[in-house]
C-alpha cells in the first residue's frame, strides 16, 4: 500500500509538472497558488484514477458482462483461432479462468482509460488549472 501511495503521488507530480509547464501554461497576469493547483490534482486523480476507474471496470465486468461480447468481437476481427492457444497458456500456467473472461479485462480497463483521460483533461481544465482571480 505504501508503495502504491508513493508511485501514485510521483505520478501525480509528473503530472502537475507536465501539465503546468507544457498543457496549461500560466498565463502572465494569472496568480497561480502552485499547492491548490497541486492539491486539486492530487484529488482529480484519486476520484477518477483511483475510485471512478474501479466502479469502471466493475461496471464492465459484472454488469455489462463484457465478457458476452468478446466471441463476436473475436470473430469480427478474424481472431477466434487464437482462443485454444489463449485457454492452453492459462491452463498451464494454473489459472482456470475461461479466455474471453480473461481478455474481458483488459479491454475494460482500454474502454475505461479511454473515458477517464477526456474527463481528466476537462476536469483538469475549468477546475485545477482554472485561472485565479
Amino acid at each position: 500500500m505504501f508503495c502504491n501511495f508513493v508511485a501514485f503521488t510521483v505520478s501525480v507530480i509528473g503530472s502537475y509538472l507536465i501539465n503546468g509547464n507544457v498543457i496549461f501554461k500560466k498565463q502572465e497576469n494569472e496568480n497561480r497558488v502552485w499547492w491548490k493547483v497541486f492539491l486539486k490534482l492530487y484529488f482529480v486523480y484519486a476520484g477518477t484514477g483511483l475510485v471512478l476507474s474501479g466502479i469502471l471496470i466493475w461496471f464492465f465486468l459484472n454488469v455489462v458482462k463484457l465478457s458476452q461480447f468478446m466471441p463476436a468481437c473475436f470473430d469480427a476481427l478474424n481472431l477466434t483461432q487464437f482462443v485454444p492457444d489463449i485457454e492452453a497458456s492459462l491452463i498451464a500456467k494454473g489459472n482456470t479462468t475461461p479466455p474471453y473472461e480473461w481478455v474481458a479485462k483488459p479491454v475494460a480497463s482500454v474502454i475505461t482509460v479511454l473515458i477517464i483521460t477526456p474527463l481528466n483533461f476537462i476536469v483538469n481544465k475549468y477546475w485545477a488549472y482554472k485561472p485565479q482571480k
